[in-house]
């Protein structure tokens, strides 16, 4: 999930360890979010689907910034290729109804 400049948010999840270490090295320590509260204010313009996953470990969801993936767009080809790699073992629940507009 790559979030916009026109959302402001300064806070990005990594759902993998090799992200941590490729995607934010500067980052040096690391809190799991486990309340739907917590990732809603974190990340109030994310819909609740997205959310519904976020709270879901098996999910493996991350979420950065739309400035990291400039800075790097070989970081973005990193954590495609982790997303690939991984998408037999993520366990996403699909139950929310999409939202069908950006209101």
């Amino acid at each position: 999930m790559i979030n916009l400049p026109s959302t402001a948010c300064t806070y990005f999840t990594a759902a993998h360890d090799e992200e941590k270490e490729r995607i934010f090295p500067e980052t040096a320590s690391w809190i799991s979010v486990t309340s739907r509260e917590e990732y809603e204010r974190r990340y109030p313009d994310m819909p609740a689907r997205i959310v519904d996953n976020l709270l879901k470990p098996e999910a493996r969801i991350s979420v950065v910034s739309w400035e990291t993936v400039v800075a790097d767009p070989q970081g973005l080809a990193f954590m495609i290729d982790t997303a690939f790699r991984d998408r037999f073992t993520c366990e996403y629940n699909l139950s929310t109804p999409m939202r069908r507009s950006n209101s």
